[in-house]
């Protein structure tokens, strides 16, 4: 076996056969309809609906669909505290030192962002030349 297959996870063995055992195991003992989990979803769709409704007479409004489809997702949940913690360094740079003081502060987060990459690339050079066949698994690709 060649490639991704090879690190094992949730997204070569687990993500990628569970919907067809569900499938088979559905297709094999019917099932009646269910009634909570239908209603659920139209709930979501009238919630969906009302925001994007809101969202197309006032480009304003803070909340978008997709943040409420995607929100409660395990990866978005990961990621949810750097993204707001950024967020909030952005507009405390902002308010106390102004455009002068954001725009001096801009290459160090680059440079975080790309030394997270370099050490990610300088890892998977280490697996390739050391540990051929073996590798290690990727942020947020198992639990």
């Amino acid at each position: 076996m060649h490639g991704a297959a090879n690190y094992g996870g949730i997204f070569a063995q687990g993500l990628a056969e569970y919907p067809w055992d569900e499938l088979v195991k559905k297709s094999r003992e019917p099932f009646s309809v269910r009634w909570k989990p239908i209603s659920f979803l139209g709930i979501g769709i009238t919630l969906a609906s009302i925001m994007m409704a809101i969202r197309y007479r006032n480009p304003r409004f803070p909340f978008h669909p997709i943040g409420f489809a995607v929100g409660p997702i395990i990866p978005v949940l990961d990621v949810i505290l750097p993204i707001f913690l950024a967020w909030f360094v952005k507009s405390v740079t902002l308010r106390v030192g102004g455009i002068q003081a954001y725009r001096s502060v801009r290459p160090f987060f680059i440079g975080m962002i790309l030394g997270h990459f370099v050490g990610a690339g300088i890892s998977c050079m280490v697996d390739v030349i050391w540990f051929p066949g073996e590798g290690h698994s990727v942020p947020f690709s198992d639990w």
